[in-house]
């Protein structure tokens, strides 16, 4: 029988409001972008008004939209044990993440409204996020665990991605250009960084649980060489100096495929769930090997690649990596096995092509506008599914009968 679904269980625990609120979300945004592409390469008729609005707001929405609700629902279940802190109360996280979900929400029939009504949707959405920083800034200060340093990277991507947020909205107010910056900053000081420290803390831990006798190899230095890594190349992306990235993005593509190794890739295949991790963490490396390619050939006066690189990060790691953390959170957090069924792992392994579509649109520019469509209707796809089957978890109660 189907257990009895209830809203009010999305107050039972920090991750059941913030992930519903997070799927929600990444569909409304993934059935906006599929749409702004078909307007834009498919010429569907009463659509170009979104067509039009796509490009100027993609970053904000792509990068700055759901990806937070799946960091704070992350930073309020496993931050409070980094931290060896109690976790927050409801009242300290349900109106501020309600507001949040509410105000993004809101930011699509605002575009219809007019620009006014956008920054109001943005301004209630940063104010909103802004609050819940605080929150788990608080959690942080208060915290007497000996080891913070995980945690204060997330925290400092969080912020990094708030000031870039409110520095976008006010360019925006003023006629000001922002997206330049509030794409460099937010992925390479913001998702990057903060995603690093998390497979950092968390990839090597999942495997030796999963794996016998694997060995934990997460030594400091790494840590610091990813995050530093990350942040080099922010500088260089928003300098414009491409042709001098491959002195950064060289070494990195050789850091990420030995900690790819070091990891142990092949050996997770033995486990679905843990695989879905291993690979999103490749194509981070694979990025940038990408970005390494494209800086020597920018040095001998060849422009190749365009953006294939920035979504080999973006879709490749960071939206696959999403899809396997919130599942395996998930699971774990309602009782269920620890285990990535049929469906999942057959639409983890389809969206791979979405990255691959992308990557490659930017490789046969002939084809660009039928690979873009075909990029977004996978991720649609993909996404359209993952979340019909992932937010009745939240309203349902855990299958083991403990609470939260």
């Amino acid at each position: 029988m189907m257990p009895a679904l209830s809203w009010r269980r999305l107050g039972d625990a920090p991750h059941r409001l913030f992930f519903f609120l997070g799927t929600a979300c990444l569909l409304a945004s993934s059935a906006w972008w599929l749409l702004a592409m078909l307007a834009r390469h498919a010429s569907w008729s009463g659509l170009q008004s979104i067509g039009d609005l796509s490009s100027y707001l993609h970053p904000l929405i792509m990068i700055y939209g759901f990806f937070p609700f799946f960091i704070f629902g992350f930073a309020f279940t496993a931050g409070p044990r980094w931290l060896q802190m109690p976790p927050p109360t409801q009242r300290e996280y349900l109106l501020p993440g309600a507001g949040m979900g509410a105000s993004f929400m809101a930011l699509f029939p605002a575009m219809l409204a007019g620009q006014t009504a956008v920054l109001a949707a943005l301004a209630c959405y940063a104010g909103f996020a802004g609050a819940l920083f605080w929150r788990f800034s608080v959690m942080i200060h208060r915290s007497a665990a000996p080891e913070k340093i995980h945690a204060r990277i997330v925290q400092a991507g969080l912020a990094a991605g708030g000031l870039a947020l409110v520095f976008a909205i006010a360019a925006i107010a003023t006629g000001h250009e922002w997206r330049d910056l509030v794409r460099s900053v937010g992925v390479w000081g913001f998702l990057v960084p903060l995603f690093c420290a998390v497979c950092h803390r968390m990839l090597p831990f999942f495997t030796a649980s999963a794996l016998d006798g694997r060995p934990m190899w997460r030594p400091w230095w790494l840590l610091s060489l990813l995050v530093g890594g990350s942040y080099l190349h922010g500088v260089l992306d928003y300098a414009g100096a491409t042709r001098w990235m491959w002195l950064v993005d060289g070494p990195m593509a050789f850091i990420t495929f030995t900690i790819v190794w070091r990891w142990g890739l092949m050996q997770s295949l033995r486990n679905r769930l843990l695989a879905m991790l291993h690979l999103s963490f490749l194509w981070l490396a694979i990025a940038y090997t990408l970005y390494f390619v494209q800086a020597l050939l920018a040095h001998a006066g060849h422009e190749v690649l365009g953006m294939g690189p920035m979504h080999a990060v973006s879709i490749g790691f960071l939206a696959s990596i999403t899809i396997a953390m919130v599942t395996r959170v998930t699971c774990g957090h309602s009782g269920r096995m620890l285990a990535a069924d049929n469906v999942t792992w057959g639409l983890f392994l389809v969206f791979q092509l979405a990255a691959v579509s992308r990557v490659a649109a930017e490789t046969f520019s002939s084809h660009y506008a039928v690979l873009i469509v075909t990029t977004s209707a996978i991720w649609f796809g993909c996404f359209g599914i993952w979340v019909c089957r992932s937010a009745p978890v939240y309203l349902a109660p855990r299958q083991d009968g403990m609470p939260g």
